[in-house]
């Protein structure tokens, strides 16, 4: 059963803060489904294909493969989102479809569509190369309220508040009381490892494991400096922390000696 949460009123009746993608999305789906009752079912499918997708279009050895995707496949909370009438299940699928596609043109495309779903998704413009000289145009021509996101970043905020938001994200201490207490100073220090090895690879590395890591530090980014620091927008980015592993796994395999 589809669920309603208090957010999915303005999407149902285009609330003007709200970004069109997803209004739109549901205003064409309760063409052939009023009620809704099959928006879960095809929000969790996508999930599926789309990592599916990915996970073979990234990374060449079956094994790290099938890993990856169970990875992905097993967050509880992505799942929770597909499941309600929220732009967290699309947006990530979409997402996966980008790192799928990059960098050919389709995966511009489907940034543009991320865009208009998601005002964080303004953020993946500069990773699509010269399309973004044509697609960002049409995004603001057609988003308006993607223009006031830009003007009113919260410039109250100090820099050590950004900072702190940024690690929040990454940290994740909101799911601190749903794990034991012996696992939230393993999980702090796996996340905060994850962070300093994602600026590396911003720094050291080419190709598309640059791309994926620029991809969750300019969300991640753009969330600090917009909007509070909630454990939803961490979860956007999951399935591209578990492909940038991945691929730095899949690299270590082949720079051992053969034989």
């Amino acid at each position: 059963m589809t669920q309603l949460v208090p957010d999915s009123a303005g999407y149902l009746n285009w609330a003007p803060n709200r970004t069109p993608g997803y209004p739109a999305f549901l205003w064409a789906w309760q063409h052939i489904d009023p009620m809704l009752h099959y928006l879960t079912y095809f929000q969790g499918y996508l999930f599926v294909v789309s990592t599916i997708f990915m996970v073979l279009s990234c990374l060449e050895r079956p094994k790290i493969q099938i890993y990856a995707g169970a990875a992905i496949l097993a967050n509880v909370y992505i799942w929770h989102y597909t499941q309600s009438v929220m732009t967290d299940g699309l947006y990530i699928s979409l997402f996966m479809i980008f790192l799928g596609c990059w960098p050919r043109l389709p995966g511009a495309i489907v940034v543009a569509i991320m865009a208009l779903i998601r005002p964080v998704g303004l953020s993946l413009l500069p990773l699509i190369g010269w399309p973004v000289f044509i697609i960002l145009p049409v995004v603001l021509l057609i988003d308006i309220s993607a223009i006031t996101n830009f003007t009113e970043l919260d410039t109250n905020h100090s820099v050590k508040h950004i900072l702190w938001n940024y690690y929040v994200l990454w940290t994740l201490p909101a799911l601190d009381d749903r794990i034991p207490v012996l696992m939230i100073s393993l999980k702090t220090g796996a996340a905060i490892a994850l962070m300093v090895w994602s600026w590396l690879i911003m720094i050291s590395r080419r190709g598309l494991v640059q791309i994926v890591a620029m991809s969750i530090n300019s969300q991640l980014v753009f969330v600090a400096l917009t909007v509070p620091a909630l454990p939803r927008y961490s979860m956007a980015v999951w399935p591209a922390v578990v492909l940038m592993v991945a691929l730095e796994w899949e690299r270590w395999i082949s720079s051992k000696p053969q034989g």
